[in-house]
């Protein structure tokens, strides 16, 4: 992310000791004990495909999705020049007919832009109007660049939430990458879960169980197909850890890894009404 990390850090920071005052007196008091991802196998991966295509987090792939019966998504987020933040899953410029980086583009020419042509591209603020009008949606957050950058991201997404209704910041789920993110992700907002996603650590198994025993509100684990392996799954599942497998598309390959101990799966396409329905999907 080539943005000033300073600009980020401060803002962030200001912003996050206006929220954190807002929570400390809010009537809404996260329940740290009900993990939501617990009911749900599935998650739609970047709001999942619309017409075969993925990584869109288009309005379409929501509205799809959605009437599918999907009811957890993850988001990609990036931030614009003027320093908004996106629904983009950075690298996929390409996709929105995008002639230069997203952090060298305004909100504006990412709002003008169609993705593939005929799909629409969201903002936080979209976002927000979304979560509000479907109370029953949870958001994943995956947020791309620095550490600072995810922090003014996901501050920027809580104070929206917040100031619409201070429900809907309690249906975010941010996703960390490490010890680091952990701890700056709760100086955001005090997030009911999170998800601990290891795809860019280089925490070993056992320290990663360290460390979820120590955060009751890290309720699930989220491994590659490379990283995952049954003794971690076995471990997090005995201190009652959900583990999701990303980004799998078929029944077959689920299969095996649920026997394997996993418990759900980052999925861009596979939707399985029975199950869904038994997982609350």
């Amino acid at each position: 992310m080539k943005r000033d990390k300073k600009l980020y850090l401060t803002l962030a920071s200001v912003a996050a000791v206006i929220l954190l005052t807002a929570a400390v007196y809010s009537s809404v008091t996260p329940d740290k004990n009900a993990s939501i991802l617990k009911k749900h196998q599935f998650i739609g991966h970047a709001f999942g495909a619309i017409d075969g295509h993925i990584y869109t987090n288009s309005l379409e792939a929501f509205k799809t999705n959605y009437e599918k019966g999907r009811r957890v998504f993850e988001v990609d987020f990036s931030i614009t020049s003027d320093g908004f933040v996106v629904c983009f899953h950075e690298g996929k410029e390409a996709l929105y007919g995008l002639e230069k980086y997203i952090w060298d583009t305004s909100r504006l020419e990412f709002k003008k832009s169609k993705i593939l042509g005929q799909y629409t591209p969201l903002d936080i603020f979209d976002l927000a109007r979304i979560m509000r009008e479907h109370k029953d949606i949870y958001i994943v957050t995956d947020v791309k660049g620095s550490v600072s950058a995810m922090s003014y991201a996901l501050t920027m997404l809580a104070l929206e939430t917040h100031r619409i209704d201070n429900e809907m910041t309690n249906r975010i789920i941010p996703q960390v990458y490490d010890e680091g993110t952990y701890y700056e992700t709760m100086k955001v907002y005090p997030f009911p879960e999170v998800i601990y996603t290891l795809y860019r650590t280089a925490a070993t198994d056992a320290e990663v169980i360290d460390f979820l025993k120590l955060n009751q509100n890290i309720t699930a684990l989220t491994v590659s197909t490379k990283r995952f392996n049954p003794e971690l799954a076995k471990a997090a599942s005995e201190i009652g850890r959900a583990v999701y497998v990303h980004t799998i598309n078929d029944r077959e390959t689920m299969d095996d890894y649920r026997k394997k101990g996993a418990f759900g799966f980052y999925t861009d396409s596979y939707f399985d009404k029975a199950a869904s329905v038994k997982a609350g999907a």
